[in-house]
């Protein structure tokens, strides 16, 4: 198994593993619900959901990708530490 198989897995189980164990309202999905109830909350989880989404459908060029352009420089800089 790839590496980001293992993120993707990883990450799956994270979150189930929270949701199921988590106290009652506290599901992520209830969380995201109530950032909708306000206009600023709406408008980040709309952001954050719709560049996540685009990053990983590749809708975007990567030059303007947000997601590519900080994990690209982030990675430069860790590479000249």
């Amino acid at each position: 198994m790839t590496p980001a198989r293992w993120a993707w897995l990883t990450l799956a189980i994270g979150i189930f593993t929270y949701d199921v164990a988590c106290p009652p309202g506290q599901t992520m999905s209830e969380e995201v619900d109530r950032w909708l109830e306000t206009r600023a909350g709406r408008v980040v989880a709309w952001m954050v959901g719709g560049i996540v989404v685009s990053h990983l459908y590749n809708v975007v060029p990567q030059r303007v990708d947000p997601m590519h352009r900080v994990f690209t420089a982030l990675g430069r800089k860790a590479a000249n530490i």
